[in-house]
């Protein structure tokens, strides 16, 4: 009966170990944010009072205060740059003229947005990997094609926070 006992422990403890070094392995997930740099006629509206995962759990050595909503004044528009917490830096525009007329953005990549839906907010967002850390670049135009400015934004991508994947075999 000792002889079984103990072949039946070396057996398991031999299973524990397979599985153990098989099975799942932790690693880490950098949350990103892009931090636009603050200019001359820029105002920071909202930064972030929380550093949470997708899930809605705080991060591992989170970075809070962060800004998430900006506008920038000409005197013949404003324009509103969001980055909200996301698990990737994203950008997302909007142009509004001071005088009430229609006005476009266009810049190198610059995307609208489908506006269509009503829980849009955003006209326009910047893809922040094909710039490749190039600067956010964009003209904006009245419906007549006339140029009232162009702007051009630097940022800089920080980690916001860390949180632990598990992969599975």
């Amino acid at each position: 009966m000792i002889i079984k006992s103990a072949t039946l422990v070396r057996n398991v403890t031999v299973c524990i170990l397979l599985v153990s070094t098989m099975a799942c392995k932790p690693y880490a997930i950098a949350y990103r944010h892009l931090c636009v740099e603050e200019a001359l006629n820029m105002k920071l509206i909202k930064k972030s009072d929380v550093s949470n995962n997708s899930q809605g759990e705080p991060l591992k050595w989170p970075k809070i205060g962060l800004p998430l909503e900006m506008i920038l004044e000409n005197p013949e528009y404003i324009v509103t740059i969001y980055t909200p917490l996301a698990n990737r830096a994203v950008v997302f525009l909007n142009i509004q003229s001071t005088s009430q007329t229609d006005l476009t953005l266009s810049g190198p990549n610059i995307n609208r947005v489908d506006i269509d839906r009503p829980d849009v907010k955003y006209m326009y967002d910047f893809d922040v990997n094909k710039a490749n850390g190039d600067p956010i670049r964009f003209s904006i135009f009245t419906t007549q094609g006339r140029c009232l400015g162009v702007e051009n934004l630097k940022y800089k991508i920080i980690t916001r926070g860390y949180a632990v994947g598990i992969e599975a075999l």
